[in-house]
């Protein structure tokens, strides 16, 4: 006997959905149905308001209904960053088996929150995007960030004043606390994470793992038992959130607020370090003054110098010499800015190839900015000090660019060039010939049947056919095989023609499958060099500040 739902018991398809809800309570959940993303409850009305789109209702079991919205799947990537852009975190959960008589199974393939976003749309090119961690205990607090977009990872220990004067500074996209209410630490955003994440072993023990030494102290954190423990935690929500993050922290930079001015946020305010007025608008603040980069990279140094001000006389005139430097030769300025205006974003898109995923577009721009870089350097070789040590910090990476060169189409669908790969050579000449074959069939036809107004077509449901107009049924040969008939045609099919059309048809698949994998064999390939064009990417921001001003 087939059991009938009850209002207190909830469908099947509902338990799925609480079960993996469960798993993600602070995120919103985007529950695969079909081709829609659907939210259900709470998450819904949050989102339907959010994302201006119809709230309804969907009964799970006879009275059971719950709200639900739903975004389109070939949408979504719009609405989750508007939910991103909002502070939300959101879970996607995707249908990881075929439909068929019972429930499709699903998970959640990954986790997006502000502050480990990637996705360039959803990123300032002009600002980092940072994820911060505070762990507290009693006057004195352990306090990390990192940009998981750039590679930037820092932590420091810090008092509750500085605490402030630093977030202020940084002004993280997503903050965790631990040992402290998340309405005490002062910014938006702030939230509570799970205690296991700040745990001493297990901190101790990720950073260990994911720097691969044997004692934390060689990182700089010896004596620092809370900045540790925030460093950790951080590495353990990048774990946890998006793993793939975890290969652009490659370094851990321990400082201290002491060698530099600090601002608390107040005296920020009054100077319009980065907005100016009661709105805080960018226009008419000292940044918005400045800024003259041509880099994404160079305007975030700028704005990371602007927030933190140097009390290193050393540095400062090592700075100041570059500007000087600069300004005695126009020619050269001019020259610099023009290379510099063709980098492109260099630091985020080295850390894509080190993250394992960027597009096909990611590499080639990859590939022009390299080639950039090779054009800057040449505009220093014969600079004086301090530039040159600032030329001889950049690297083309020549050999990156000769595999992109040989390997990247330059535009369009396909992405691996021809004759980097004799078997992907071998299947699309084989598909060439098919389709060529298929081109000439038309006018082979009307001369073998005499049928002058023959066609020959294809859509997605019946592939190749050879139509012919009623009134010449007569005429048609006995190898053809009816696969459709119409109003006033008939569509035919030769053994022939679904022997190329097999050919086309299998050649078009193994010719993705062959792309995807060379692909991925040239950025596993391209993420060795990823230290390198990092390098070369902080020498090139630097320079692009020092021409800026």
């Amino acid at each position: 006997m087939t059991r009938t739902a009850t209002a207190s018991e909830p469908s099947p398809l509902r338990r799925q959905y609480l079960d993996i809800q469960r798993g993600h309570p602070d995120a919103i959940l985007l529950f695969r149905l079909g081709d829609f993303y659907e939210m259900f409850g709470q998450d819904a009305e949050v989102a339907a308001e959010l994302l201006h789109i119809v709230l309804t209702s969907r009964e799970f079991g006879r009275g059971n209904r719950v709200p639900m919205c739903g975004v389109p799947h070939h949408a979504a990537h719009a609405y989750i960053a508007k939910l991103i852009e909002a502070g939300h975190r959101v879970a996607v959960c995707e249908q990881v088996s075929e439909p068929g008589d019972g429930l499709v199974e699903r998970k959640v393939t990954r986790v997006i929150t502000p502050g480990t976003v990637v996705d360039e749309d959803m990123l300032r090119p002009e600002a980092n995007n940072y994820l911060a961690v505070v762990v507290s205990e009693g006057e004195r607090c352990g306090f990390a960030f990192a940009d998981v977009s750039t590679g930037e990872f820092a932590a420091s220990l810090l008092d509750a004043r500085q605490l402030a004067r630093e977030l202020a500074r940084i002004a993280p996209r997503e903050t965790l606390v631990f040992g402290i209410e998340p309405e005490h630490v002062g910014v938006a955003q702030a939230r509570a994470a799970p205690t296991w994440m700040a745990d001493p072993a297990a901190t101790t023990e990720i950073l260990r793992r994911h720097f691969g030494v044997v004692d934390i102290d060689g990182l700089g954190l010896g004596g620092r038992p809370l900045a540790a423990r925030a460093a950790g935690a951080l590495t353990n929500y990048v774990e946890e959130t998006d793993a793939a993050a975890l290969h652009v922290l490659t370094g851990l930079h321990v400082y201290s607020v002491e060698r530099h001015m600090e601002l608390d946020p107040f005296t920020r305010a009054n100077l319009e370090l980065e907005g100016a007025g009661r709105d805080r608008r960018a226009e008419g603040s000292l940044l918005w003054v400045l800024d003259h980069t041509r880099t994404p990279m160079g305007a975030r140094l700028l704005r990371r110098r602007l927030g933190l001000p140097s009390l290193d006389r050393a540095e400062i005139e090592t700075r100041l010499d570059q500007v000087r430097a600069l300004v005695d030769d126009p020619a050269q300025r001019g020259a610099l800015r023009e290379r510099l205006a063709q980098l492109g974003d260099l630091e985020r898109l080295a850390n894509r190839m080190a993250r394992g995923s960027p597009r096909v577009v990611d590499v080639r721009h990859l590939g022009a900015a390299l080639e950039a870089v090779a054009g800057l350097r040449d505009t220093l070789l014969a600079a004086p000090q301090p530039l040159d040590a600032l030329c001889e910090r950049l690297d083309p990476c020549e050999a990156a660019i000769g595999l992109i060169e040989r390997a990247i189409t330059a535009s369009g669908e396909r992405m691996i060039r021809d004759g980097y790969s004799a078997e992907l050579d071998r299947v699309a000449q084989g598909a060439a010939d098919a389709k060529a074959w298929i081109a000439n069939l038309e006018r082979g036809e009307r001369e073998r049947t005499g049928i002058k107004a023959l066609k020959v077509g294809f859509n997605r449901v019946f592939g190749y056919y050879l139509e012919v107009g009623r009134a010449h049924s007569e005429r048609v040969p006995d190898d053809y095989q009816r696969r459709q008939t119409l109003a006033n045609t008939e569509r035919y099919v030769t053994p022939e023609l679904k022997e190329y059309e097999s050919l086309v048809l299998n050649s078009e698949e193994r010719i993705a499958d062959l792309e995807r994998a060379l692909f991925r064999e040239v950025v596993e390939r391209l993420s060795e060099w990823a230290p390198a064009m990092l390098a070369t990417a902080t020498a090139a921001a630097e320079l692009d500040v020092a021409s800026a001003l």
